[in-house]
């Protein structure tokens, strides 16, 4: 009893470890965990303190919103759907954030066997990629066809994740270097256009950081990294990744054009549907289980045939729950960023900062938390990264 008892640090070690890969047994070493904390003498006294930790409350006073939405649904299946798949946000609160002084103190670094899990999923994506560049060709190296484990996205967050993991460590370190033009190279070849703004958020912190500590190598960094990305901007101009970002710049310029959908225009078509429908629910939104349904409906009612087609959803988190909760889950997913914030401000940690804008910014282009990618990758790093006020576990 004693060596499952302490078990706890290798269970989670092995959840952060296969967290990048998207297995189906994840869930179940979430659910071994929670009988390891269970079964922890302090466990319950634990539990009583976190109600003064505000992430925690903040946490719970979501999910809860997703339980209470249930009573103003009509399509009560979808609705069940949805809490099953954030239930995570139940999970770790109650049974990870409790034990954060005890079991989870484990003699195993965590940052890093996330950033060799990451490695060796995109090791394994680039390896398959070129197994297969001979009958394929080279868009096999880019966005969907490269990510094999998720959707390129979610995978983008990951690698910037692990990058900002990486950059912390390297201290002249060429390991860490090399993993980090590595993980750079990744990040650029999945395509993901807020994936690489991200990824040029994190090098801009830790560039600011250089710049503090050594002004002279700041400053030539910045050299090499204008030589680099001309470079890189020169060779990838004709490829996926040259074509995703001309999307952009051409929606920047000239709108959306009505002869061509692409993920950019689509997501303006749905942004506009998703603020109409807040407007209509301000208060308390359409509920849990008819988001998607009254979605579909709005986009046919507008006539974006495509859209309606796939049953897009908001892609936009704040949208999303807008559309759910009205401006009631809205706030409440603004709080827990502002917390993160705050705290990431008060202990001016950079992979907080990191992680934070992961999360922000990606929130803006994507519904990341009616996924189990972006819902586990949240849980697990919220956790890892804030649940402690003072300093982080991994």
């Amino acid at each position: 009893m004693q060596r499952v008892k302490n078990s706890g640090p290798v269970i989670l070690f092995c959840l952060i470890f296969l967290l990048p890969f998207k297995l189906k047994v994840f869930p179940i070493f979430i659910a071994l965990f929670c009988i390891v904390t269970l079964l922890q003498p302090d466990y319950f006294n634990n539990l009583k303190s976190q109600f003064s930790n505000r992430l925690f409350v903040l946490l719970l006073s979501f999910y809860s919103l997703h339980i209470l939405g249930l009573f103003w649904s009509e399509n009560l299946n979808y609705g069940y759907f949805d809490i099953t798949v954030k239930l995570s946000f139940l999970v770790f609160p109650l049974f990870f954030f409790p034990v954060i002084h005890s079991s989870v103190r484990s003699p195993y670094n965590l940052g890093t066997g996330y950033i060799i899990a990451v490695i060796a999923a995109f090791l394994i994506c680039i390896t398959r990629a070129f197994y297969r560049m001979d009958e394929f060709g080279t868009e096999v190296l880019f966005y969907q066809q490269l990510s094999f484990f998720m959707h390129p996205g979610y995978f983008a967050m990951h690698l910037c994740l692990a990058l900002s993991f990486a950059l912390n460590r390297i201290n002249n370190n060429k390991l860490y270097m090399i993993i980090s033009g590595l993980l750079i190279i990744g990040i650029v070849l999945l395509s993901s256009k807020i994936g690489i703004a991200v990824m040029a958020m994190i090098l801009f912190y830790f560039w600011i950081k250089l710049v503090k500590s050594d002004p002279v190598k700041g400053l030539s960094s910045v050299a090499i990294a204008i030589a680099v990305f001309s470079l890189a901007v020169y060779q990838l101009k004709d490829s996926p990744v040259g074509a995703r970002v001309s999307q952009m710049i051409n929606f920047a310029k000239h709108g959306v054009d009505d002869n061509e959908i692409n993920s950019t225009t689509a997501r303006v078509e749905v942004w506009g549907a998703s603020i109409d429908l807040i407007r209509e629910n301000i208060l308390f939104g359409v509920g849990t289980g008819d988001v998607k349904d009254v979605l579909v409906k709005q986009y046919q009612d507008l006539g974006f045939d495509e859209v309606k087609a796939k049953k897009l959803n908001s892609h936009n988190q704040f949208l999303q729950t807008g559309v759910a909760f009205g401006v009631l889950g809205m706030i409440l997913l603004s709080l827990i960023f502002a917390e993160m914030l705050r705290r990431s401000l008060k202990t001016r940690d950079i992979v907080s900062l990191s992680f934070l804008t992961i999360l922000v910014l990606n929130s803006l282009v994507e519904s990341i938390l009616e996924v189990e990618a972006g819902v586990f990758f949240f849980s697990v790093f919220i956790f890892l990264i804030f649940s402690d006020s003072q300093k982080r576990i991994v």
